[in-house]
């Protein structure tokens, strides 16, 4: 084992790397309610707007319910991506991360899931005007409204057309 003052300097500066580290991933979680999954949490720390695509991407954790035994493993919690278009009242889920109690990671689940309409009530509304806090108060989310929103750019192939050489 390595001694001396070079020793000890290494170390400390090791362990204020780590502490950064695991300060830059922080969480915010907002427990917002119960679904038929489990007990629904939003990651505000990790809200963004996703790629200037015209909706909002943020991770949710959802405590699941009812724990699945699966490999030697029990299934405790889903860490969950979900897209939320806040001027269309919409959401999508991206992917589930199954983890056990202690957040180990069990297997990833990517969804493929369409855009769904926000239920009225529940755990998802009440996580949709958290995420989205202009549609709780009956603004309009952006400005300009849902016209500006279909004007952004979009993921679909575009086509453009070069002129010909020159002769």
């Amino acid at each position: 084992m390595p001694k001396g003052p070079n020793f000890a300097v290494g170390g400390l500066v090791l362990a204020i790397l780590a502490g950064a580290v695991a300060d830059g991933a922080e969480q915010d979680l907002r427990p917002v309610g119960r679904t038929a999954e489990g007990r629904l949490m939003i990651d505000k720390a990790s809200q963004h707007d996703h790629h200037g695509h015209g909706y909002e991407r943020v991770l949710a954790t959802v405590e699941l319910a009812d724990p699945v035994a699966e490999a030697g493993r029990t299934l405790a919690r889903a860490d969950v991506t979900l897209d939320w278009d806040c001027a269309r009242g919409r959401l999508r889920t991206v992917e589930r991360i199954y983890r056990t109690a202690q957040g180990e990671y069990v297997r990833r689940e990517p969804s493929g899931d369409d855009w769904r309409a926000v239920p009225l009530s529940g755990a998802e509304r009440a996580a949709f005007e958290l995420v989205c806090p202009r549609a709780r108060q009956g603004e309009p989310p952006e400005a300009g409204g849902p016209e500006a929103a279909s004007q952004r750019r979009r993921s679909e192939a575009q086509v453009v057309w070069m002129p010909g050489p020159r002769r």
